[in-house]
């Protein structure tokens, strides 16, 4: 009982001095998986968004969003983000460590592991943070057109009514890139992943995914435009770190 408590702190600390500032949170401290996750608050109305990245080896992902972290804010609304969720893979570089985190949001999944008890504090961030939209970032292989193996210049989205959203955001983003590297929409339900997770409580969810054979210099763009244009869509600007 003792230790599972203390899985379960989660330490507070401003990371920047004005008055809307992001804060850390230590998750897990004093284990293997120790890690940080973080919050934004403007104070002013607006969506309550969850940036995620679940997998280590998909280094555009979590090196924009730790970027993204120190250099960008919205001007309204409310963020969660959290760049490293699962602290060991990060440090072999590896997608998954003891199960893939991104496969562990079905009840039926759940075997008590310490990337369970990550993906149950995920659902508590959903809950407790009163989330109501949710970009999950990834790599995959390729680019999808008509093979689904490969996963690459793709929204994935799981439920159908999101996808004149994604389209308008594609579109927007593809007139910013190469036309070569457009990005295409996905339909398709994928059980126990987090996108899947937030369909199930009809929360849009949309997972992201930058072809990872291209040069890390332009994933990282990638990544960066995508999030714009999402942050776009949903009316909300974003503006140097203050």
């Amino acid at each position: 009982m003792r230790s599972a408590a203390v899985l379960l702190i989660c330490t507070c600390v401003a990371i920047s001095a004005s008055a809307s500032v992001w804060r850390g949170h230590a998750l897990m401290p004093g284990t293997d998986f120790a890690t940080w996750y973080y919050t934004f608050d403007t104070g002013k109305p607006g969506p309550r968004i969850l940036l995620f990245a679940p997998h280590s080896d998909e280094q555009s992902a979590g090196q924009y969003l730790e970027s993204f972290i120190r250099t960008r804010q919205p001007d309204r609304g409310y963020l969660v983000a959290c760049p490293w969720p699962v602290a060991p893979a990060r440090r072999i570089n590896t997608r998954s460590y003891i199960e893939d985190i991104n496969r562990q949001f079905g009840l039926q999944r759940d075997n008590y592991t310490a990337i369970d008890l990550l993906a149950h504090h995920v659902r508590r961030w959903i809950e407790t943070h009163r989330i109501d939209f949710v970009l999950n970032l990834h790599e995959g292989w390729n680019q999808f057109r008509t093979d689904w193996n490969e996963y690459g210049q793709s929204f994935f989205i799981d439920l159908p009514e999101l996808i004149p959203l994604a389209e308008r955001v594609a579109g927007r983003v593809n007139a910013r890139i190469w036309a070569q590297n457009r990005f295409v929409v996905v339909q398709k339900p994928m059980p126990d992943t987090l996108t899947w997770y937030c369909a199930t409580r009809r929360i849009p969810a949309f997972g992201i995914e930058i072809e990872r054979g291209l040069a890390l210099d332009t994933r990282l763009v990638y990544q960066r435009v995508v999030l714009e244009e999402f942050f776009r869509e949903l009316g909300v600007r974003l503006v140097p770190r203050g």
